[in-house]
């Protein structure tokens, strides 16, 4: 089992030039061995919602034992949506086949017209049987590499790399899973997290993610918006009085810096994290936590509403750290739960939705970009220039009435909808670019 996860960690971490390589010239065919995935719809992104919430270790106790089963269509299904909605690209396709202990999985990937075909193909199998876990093979193309090659290459890497932290905590949060079962109908894996092994890893990954001088950097954003907040303490403030200060401070600091995307990412990651009220504290170094100024309870509005503004800065936070494809993605998928049972599907959350992301994109798209939308920001003169109208957009659309009227995502009623959202955007003065 351990060889198995392992030996993945090792692939991410040492082997992609590799592997990219090998596919240009090994794996290069004339027809795809996946031909496409799966197009989005309501029922579907509702199921991959579903399914991501049952593995969250935040709903279990600690040192709970938990069982997550999944068929093989729901694992294809939230696979593909990884893959497209992460890349935002039909050229990326994957899908995997279960049967009796083994697993089976096919990678292709549209290239532009060679001599030798417009596809590079891969395909890796796994047999699991009770605790243990191994390779059984590893196909570039028309060339099968069976896994006894495979393994002692993997043993030997996985032994270097445990001398390093962050391996060595990815490593021990890999041996959550204690079993995998495999039938030709579905994939059973029982685990176990371990809150303290995953503090480590958080611990270890943190400089990672965010290096020492960013997480300054978002300190001295965080520490700026606390004193744009100070004057409408357990009040609520329009985003549009408190972003052109800070745009201004990002102006300021990038002439300092030369580097104005890092600059305006930090200052909407800062106001994302604030929108959700979670503490920057949580994502800083113990030792950096003093400089962290305290909490300022305010809240932030568009159009008198803080689901609006929070939906914005949050999906622009999600666009300038994950990609607005995710972001996208993300805020459709809370959405289409709303529908199911909550406050309802809303074409205004999602016009919000889309805003943040487009407010995102060119904040970190080049630095052209990201210093004009700096200079557009400093002379805001309304939420009008960020945030569209929402006045007509359907809200609070249950599932059963959003089926009547839109029947699905690709239908010309939602479609109409969503045009007339995108219209609206692109009104808007700072989408003009």
């Amino acid at each position: 089992m351990k060889v198995a996860i392992k030996g993945v960690l090792f692939l991410l971490f040492l082997t992609p030039l590799m592997i990219f390589s090998a596919v240009m010239v090994l794996g290069i065919q004339e027809k795809p061995w996946v031909t496409h995935q799966e197009p989005l719809s309501f029922d579907k992104v509702r199921q991959v919602k579903e399914i991501v919430d049952k593995i969250k270790p935040a709903r279990m106790k600690e040192r709970q034992m938990n069982a997550f089963t999944i068929d093989e269509r729901d694992l294809n299904l939230v696979i593909g949506y990884a893959v497209s909605q992460g890349l935002k690209t039909d050229s990326v396709r994957l899908k995997t086949r279960l049967t009796a202990n083994r697993i089976k999985g096919w990678l292709t990937i549209v290239i532009p017209a060679t001599p030798l075909g417009g596809y590079a193909n891969l395909a890796v199998e796994i047999q699991a049987r009770g605790k243990s876990i191994d390779l059984l093979s590893f196909q570039i193309g028309d060339l099968k590499i069976p896994g006894r090659f495979v393994n002692p290459v993997l043993k030997g890497a996985d032994k270097y790399l445990s001398g390093f932290d962050l391996y060595r905590n990815l490593s021990l949060n890999a041996d959550a899973v204690k079993q995998m079962t495999i039938t030709d109908k579905w994939l059973k894996i029982n685990y176990e997290w371990d809150p303290g092994k995953l503090r480590k890893l958080k611990k270890s990954t943190t400089p990672y993610i965010w290096p020492i001088t960013y997480q300054k950097k978002m300190i001295l954003y965080h520490n700026g918006l606390v004193r744009e907040l100070a004057p409408f303490k357990r009040k609520t403030v329009s985003l549009a009085k408190i972003l052109p200060p800070m745009f201004k401070l990002a102006i300021t600091r990038s002439d300092l810096s030369k580097e104005p995307l890092s600059e305006n990412r930090a200052l909407i990651q800062v106001m994302a994290i604030y929108a959700t009220g979670v503490r920057l504290d949580n994502f800083v170094q113990a030792d950096l936590k003093k400089e962290v100024s305290p909490w300022i309870p305010a809240t932030l509005t568009l159009k008198n509403r803080k689901d609006l503004a929070r939906h914005f800065l949050v999906s622009a936070g999600l666009s300038v750290s994950a990609g607005s494809s995710v972001a996208d993605f993300i805020g459709l998928a809370k959405e289409v739960e709303d529908a199911d049972g909550g406050s309802g599907f809303s074409f205004a959350d999602l016009a919000a939705d889309r805003a943040g992301v487009r407010w995102g994109e060119l904040a970190v798209r080049s630095e052209q970009t990201a210093i004009k939308l700096g200079q557009e920001m400093i002379t805001l003169t309304g939420e009008s220039d960020i945030m569209p109208a929402v006045d007509q957009l359907p809200e609070g659309i249950q599932v059963l009435e959003f089926k009547k009227k839109y029947i699905d995502l690709d239908s010309k009623n939602y479609i109409l909808v969503e045009d007339e959202i995108e219209r609206r955007i692109r009104a808007c003065r700072i989408y003009r670019q």
